[in-house]
């Protein structure tokens, strides 16, 4: 090939080239707008008089498991949670109105697919519409859709249960209220399963209430409800307590005696009253004579637990002196004793028959002296 023929051949060659990467770029712009989609496109990047194709994400981010959804909510308060497919920030739009949000509650720094928003200053017994919107780390933006939710009403909050000044027999339960209040306490005996209630008498945020008559070394069990003057009710979880072991005896005073003679019979009988510090039974023991030889008898057991005790001893001799120990015992089993009383019965009462018998005896008696 000679020279003229090289040189056409090199000029037909550099021109077939432009022509096919004239070609080529235009099919591939071509290619670059037919292969954009809704979630993707194609974005050419210069170097010079190079020219390369980048693909970017357009794809919105979106929520899974069916958020958003309120996962807690009090007459103030709500927490909203949702879940995205990527991390994205967290945002909550809402409002009194469907579909009007012109309050909101955002964290913007947060980039995160488990998402979680609380509510707060919240008007009570009040429906809120709701969308979530979330931006991933493109910038592209996804809501989901709207929906709902109503704040309860207010109850009564019952804080700060205590059982306080606890005896044998006595417990002070106080309380709080987040309110004015009135309040009832139920409260059971463990071992015999016996429930009263107590109330109270007015309304109040601070209470203080006083269990009486409660048994010794027992545990109790009690629940507070709480009541508002527009009916709003509360009840507070159970708490137990348990009173101290009784040890003292019952105090006995107050004894009186009152001796009698049994009518038609040559018997004396004896009628004792007291009154003990606390609910206890009673019983005498007692014995004939001044000296220690005799031991004691004992009267029936009375085992009603009172506290104003009336006891008699009968079958007694006449114009006999009987010594007495009086006995009340708790519920706890503590014994209450009394000192030791002296006591003198009355002299037999003569009848009308046993007088005129005397006396005629009386008027023989010098007669009877001259035979004797």
């Amino acid at each position: 090939m000679n020279y003229q023929n090289k040189r056409s051949f090199a000029v037909f060659f550099l021109y077939g080239i432009v022509i096919f990467m004239t070609i080529f770029l235009h099919v591939g712009n071509i290619l670059a707008i037919d292969l954009k989609s809704e979630n993707y496109s194609l974005e050419d990047v210069n170097f010079g008089e190079q020219v390369f194709y980048t693909a970017k994400d357009n794809a919105k981010p979106y929520t899974i498991a069916n958020g958003p959804e309120v996962i807690a909510i009090t007459p103030y308060t709500a927490r909203i949670k949702w879940l995205t497919n990527e991390p994205s920030t967290s945002s909550i739009f809402y409002g009194l109105q469907s579909g009007s949000f012109d309050m909101e509650t955002s964290k913007v720094l947060d980039n995160t697919s488990v998402h979680i928003i609380d509510l707060v200053n919240l008007s009570p017994q009040t429906t809120y519409y709701y969308k979530a919107m979330f931006r991933n780390n493109n910038g592209i933006i996804g809501e989901s859709e709207q929906k709902s939710f109503t704040t309860p009403l207010p109850v009564p909050e019952i804080s700060n249960i205590k059982a306080t000044d606890i005896t044998e027999t006595s417990a002070t339960i106080t309380f709080s209220t987040n309110f004015f209040t009135t309040s009832v306490l139920d409260y059971i005996d463990t071992t015999t399963l016996q429930k009263k209630s107590i109330g109270e008498s007015g309304y109040f945020k601070a209470h203080s209430i006083v269990l009486d008559n409660l048994t010794s070394n027992q545990e109790y069990s009690l629940t507070i409800l709480a009541r508002d003057n527009e009916g709003h009710e509360s009840s507070s979880s159970s708490i137990s307590f348990q009173t101290l072991k009784d040890i003292t005896p019952p105090i006995i005073e107050n004894v009186k005696f009152e001796t009698s003679q049994v009518s038609g019979e040559e018997k004396a009988r004896i009628i004792i009253s007291w009154h003990t510090s606390e609910i206890s039974n009673s019983q005498i023991k007692f014995r004939e004579g001044s000296s220690d030889i005799n031991d004691y008898l004992f009267s029936t057991l009375d085992k009603d637990m009172v506290t104003n005790h009336i006891e008699t001893v009968s079958n007694l001799k006449p114009q006999t002196t009987y010594r007495l120990v009086i006995l009340s015992i708790d519920a706890a089993g503590n014994v209450g004793q009394s000192d030791e009383y002296i006591i003198l019965t009355p002299k037999q009462k003569r009848t009308f028959f046993q007088i005129i018998l005397d006396n005629i005896q009386e008027l023989f008696k010098p007669f009877s002296d001259l035979f004797s």
